[in-house]
């Protein structure tokens, strides 16, 4: 099995974790390069669809730009929503306009905000 390696090496191992089976409320979290965002399950169609909107995410620490940060979540009833759906990879991904996937990998069981200051 090949990986591609890049950006922030915590959200790559952590994108490769197993999940948990989805259930609604449980939360989500989508890796990006280096960034994390934290969203909530809302509907689960079956065991590989499912959808997700990004919490209302609140810093609760006082270190300002550290790498060190602690949030605090609240559901968030106008927030983005997202379709992921599980590939045959075993991956959770966001499909895009019905055929396209997003460039995200997505973990399943919790939700993590974090902002990487360095770029």
């Amino acid at each position: 099995m090949s990986s591609t390696w890049y950006g922030n090496i915590n959200n790559r191992i952590d994108e490769r974790r197993k999940c948990p089976k989805p259930e609604v409320g449980m939360g989500a979290t989508e890796y990006m390069w280096s960034d994390r965002h934290a969203y909530e399950i809302i509907a689960v169609k079956d065991d590989r669809h499912i959808t997700v909107r990004r919490y209302k995410y609140i810093r609760t620490d006082d270190r300002g730009m550290s790498d060190w940060q602690d949030y605090k979540y609240e559901s968030d009833p106008d927030g983005c929503t997202k379709e992921l759906f599980l590939t045959a990879k075993g991956a959770w991904r966001e499909r895009i306009d019905g055929r396209r996937l997003g460039s995200s990998r997505w973990g399943i069981g919790v939700a993590d905000e974090y902002y990487d200051y360095s770029f």
